[in-house]
């Protein structure tokens, strides 16, 4: 008997546990749904408790509410966001916190009961809140602010989060889909998003952190890259500021193989951009395979000829010049006269392509020294 009494004492405490942590739900939502008074410190601390209980963190509506307290205290700022006197970092991360709780309330909302049916009651409450939130871009503002502030890991958040919206399955449906376009200013401050992941990446001090940044910029520009809008520009120049940093990171510990694989597939997949075509002419030259080197740049130049692409030309003039010099100091005494005069072809080719360098980027002082280290050669080498 004693036995069943403890047993029954246990579930009632149990039970008292989890109407408890439901009533903190309710709580939550009637504070923060107080018309007079509106009590979001409380509401937030009456959620916390349910969040973490195991009986009621995997309830859709518990999350829900967490995310209705944020976006309640967002409508009570209306009027001081329309008089633009508030708080841009207070109101977006409210509304990044709010999203989230609402894409896990969505989440848990789509997971079928034991009768194996969906409700679809969340989801109609979290829709159009979230397309409030959309509409509204303050998170862009937010980020914009974050990105003039250099906190760039911030920046991306918001830029991300809220481009994020339209992409949620519960925005795929017709009527929300249709009014939110993914118009030009969707990529345009999407693009703002890879953008400031790029510069976290280089602001940051851990290697990890780094890496995940970069990752994310790469990601966001590769897709970006192929729309056809006014950034699209500037994504490949992400693409190509990742790629050199890769190859640097990869050159340093003398991975050539795996530099040429990498460039490899980028020549394949866009064949048409001298970039990738420089930086197989770069790592030749730096593997010191001066005539491969030489090869690329010439291939770089066919497809780029414009001061855009100056250092592939000055690539080619450096390595004829390594190459012509290196040879003739090899070059056996019987042999040097001969090999200087095989030579002579290269080396004024070679000169001609260090002009070119500096007559299209004349403010760089390592295309002028060697233009003259070329008349150097020509002055004292090949005098005769």
């Amino acid at each position: 008997m004693k036995r069943i009494v403890l047993m029954m004492s246990v579930l009632l405490i149990g039970s008292g546990t989890v109407l408890a942590q439901k009533s903190n739900v309710s709580k939550a939502k009637n504070k923060a749904m107080s018309i007079e008074s509106p009590d979001f410190a409380g509401a937030r601390e009456a959620i916390k408790a349910a969040l973490e209980n195991d009986e009621t963190k995997d309830q859709a509506n518990t999350w829900y509410v967490a995310g209705l307290i944020g976006y309640q205290e967002y409508s009570g700022m209306q009027l001081q966001i329309q008089t633009n006197n508030y708080d841009v970092e207070k109101v977006g991360r409210i509304m990044m916190e709010s999203i989230e709780y609402f894409k896990k309330a969505d989440e848990l909302g789509q997971i079928p009961d034991a009768k194996g049916k969906i409700s679809t009651k969340p989801r109609r409450e979290i829709q159009p809140k979230l397309y409030d939130y959309y509409n509204s871009k303050l998170l862009v503002i937010y980020g914009s602010d974050m990105w003039d502030a250099q906190r760039f890991e911030d920046a991306y958040k918001a830029f991300h989060i809220w481009a994020e919206i339209p992409m949620m399955d519960m925005m795929q449906e017709a009527r929300w889909a249709e009014k939110m376009p993914l118009d030009t200013t969707y990529y345009l401050f999407r693009s703002y998003g890879a953008r400031a992941a790029l510069l976290a990446a280089d602001k940051a001090t851990d290697e990890a952190v780094k890496a995940k940044y970069r990752k994310i910029a790469q990601s966001e520009a590769e897709m970006l890259v192929n729309v056809n809008f006014s950034e699209a520009a500037s994504m490949r120049a992400i693409l190509e500021q990742i790629r050199v940093e890769e190859i640097q990171g990869r050159l340093n510990v003398g991975d050539y193989e795996g530099v040429f694989a990498m460039l490899g597939e980028a020549i394949q997949k866009d064949p048409n951009n001298a970039t990738p075509v420089y930086m197989m002419a770069y790592t030749y030259a730096q593997k010191g395979d001066y005539e491969k080197a030489m090869e690329y740049c010439k291939k770089s130049i066919e497809i780029d000829p414009s001061a855009a692409n100056s250092n592939a030309y000055y690539i080619y003039a450096l390595s004829a010049k390594t190459y012509v010099l290196e040879t003739l100091q090899k070059a056996p005494d019987a042999e040097y006269a001969q090999k200087l005069k095989e030579l002579k072809s290269l080396a004024q080719d070679g000169r001609q392509y260090a002009q070119k360098a500096y007559d299209l980027n004349p403010s760089d002082q390592g295309y002028d020294r060697l233009v003259k280290e070329y008349d150097y050669l020509f002055e004292n080498v090949y005098k005769d």
